[in-house]
């Protein structure tokens, strides 16, 4: 029989343990599970002990267990307080499988799929305002991008005047204390100074309700019960409570923004340091492209844009010799899975591996199971419609080397680290150019949260 108690790990302080994991991520795990193997506790400041698992063993058992015994929603609220609990990312069981059923029809890659052409009109004009000739933001900017693709035509939100004030609200509100970069979210129990953060984040979450009503009011109205996601969610029940859409949509808000923009900002930041592989995707046939599925399947492998799939254990679980106990947050670490401690170079970018044939055998950048991402289709349709798009109107080339990621939330996103130098392209290069035909220079891009540099 297996003894009681967490798997060993660091000794250091919670807060210590928290800095160090936000600071740099995958070193951190990286080196925990040289010393402690595949299983070890992080103790993790506010948010407690955290069982991460990287076991292959075990990954169907968590990943796959019964939803009643190992809770995603609780998991994430744990992690991201700020999540409504009856959403289809917040929510257990039966409330869960209600709000799933509901979305699942409207963010499959069967509804998606058409929606590519638009959205790579909208990449188009975001990339047209993009600062040419200097350093500048990329992972700011692919988040903005995410989310106007995703208000658009993922909610289609039609009035320009109102998606426009919904991105601004989301973006703003994505930036209150209580969704600080690097640590997480405070436990809205806290003392004063929590209190005070959390307030402030109401108070920012405030004008994006208030744009969400507007688009309800104006779609019960319309009586418009069309395939997207206020579609879904008024044509399932015409009498549902408002704030039980309005939870819902933000809920999607935040899943929109962080994940995705992450990701598309780790895809070109690759593409920035192969050239040659941009260049054939600038070519390419474009959304089809084998190559270009091939880059964001390499790119979700090598630079995932989520840590973990968490979920809560509702019942006692065997994890690395030691029966863990209910009520403790279990996480399946994805960069550990993505790179096993056999392999010598596991984050080598290599998208040939997916056309000949040598996939890894264990790919996890959605999770799985049950709780596999929602926006798993969405973040693929959308990567198909933007990376091509900003390649053709853009030349990109990095600002520095390649950065490390660090921790928002539980999002891997480039960290900062590149000086704010400024290049030009070398002799011989094609840039981008302007609808009217003329060369458009090759901008370069340091960000403030970008891993590569981005014309």
């Amino acid at each position: 029989m297996s003894p009681p108690g967490l798997p060993p790990g660091p000794s250091a302080p919670a807060l210590w343990q928290a800095l160090r994991l936000s600071r740099d991520p995958i070193a951190t795990l990286t080196d925990a599970r040289e010393r402690y193997g595949d299983v070890f506790t992080l103790r993790l400041w506010r948010v407690g002990e955290q069982v991460v698992v990287a076991a292959p063993a075990a990954l169907g058992a968590l990943l796959a267990a019964d939803p009643a015994l190992a809770r995603a929603g609780a998991a994430r609220r744990r992690l991201l307080p700020v999540l409504p609990p009856g959403s289809a990312l917040g929510a257990d069981g039966d409330a869960h499988r209600l709000a799933r059923a509901r979305l699942l029809p409207v963010l499959s890659a069967a509804r998606l799929e058409p929606l590519v052409p638009r959205m790579a009109q909208i990449a188009t004009e975001h990339a047209d305002r993009w600062p040419v000739g200097r350093a500048f933001s990329l992972l700011g900017r692919a988040r903005a991008l995410a989310l106007d693709a995703f208000v658009r035509e993922v909610l289609a939100v039609r009035d320009r005047r109102r998606a426009q004030a919904l991105v601004r609200a989301v973006l703003r509100m994505l930036w209150s204390p209580v969704v600080a970069p690097g640590l997480w979210m405070p436990d809205p129990r806290g003392g004063p100074a929590v209190r005070a953060g959390w307030s402030l984040h109401r108070a920012l979450r405030h004008p994006v309700d208030r744009v969400v009503r507007a688009e309800l009011v104006a779609r019960r109205a319309d009586r418009g019960c069309g395939p997207d996601v206020f579609g879904a969610l008024l044509g399932t029940d015409p009498a549902i409570d408002e704030q039980v859409i309005v939870d819902e949509v933000v809920g999607l808000l935040i899943a929109a923004v962080e994940p995705i923009g992450a990701g598309l900002t780790w895809m070109l930041e690759r593409l920035t340091h192969h050239p040659e592989t941009a260049d054939r995707i600038r070519r390419g046939p474009g959304a089809g492209d084998p190559l270009l599925r091939a880059v964001i399947l390499e790119t979700l492998h090598t630079r995932p844009a989520i840590i973990d799939a968490a979920r809560e254990l509702a019942a006692p679980v065997v994890l690395g010799g030691r029966t863990v106990p209910a009520g403790t947050s279990v996480v399946v670490a994805i960069p550990l899975v993505h790179a096993p401690a056999a392999v010598s170079d596991p984050r080598e970018f290599r998208p040939q591996r997916w056309l000949e044939g040598e996939a890894p055998a264990r790919s996890i950048p959605f999770g799985g199971g049950e709780r596999t991402c929602l926006g798993a289709a969405l973040t693929m349709v959308e990567a198909r419609a933007v990376v091509p798009a900003v390649l053709e109107r853009l030349g990109l080339v990095p600002a520095g080397a390649p950065e490390r990621a660090a921790l928002r939330g539980t999002a891997l996103v480039p960290a900062v680290e590149s000086s704010p130098s400024v290049r030009q392209p070398q002799n011989g290069r094609a840039s981008a150019r302007r609808p009217g035909g003329k060369p458009r220079p090759y901008p370069t891009t340091r960000s403030r949260r970008c891993p590569v540099r981005v014309p």
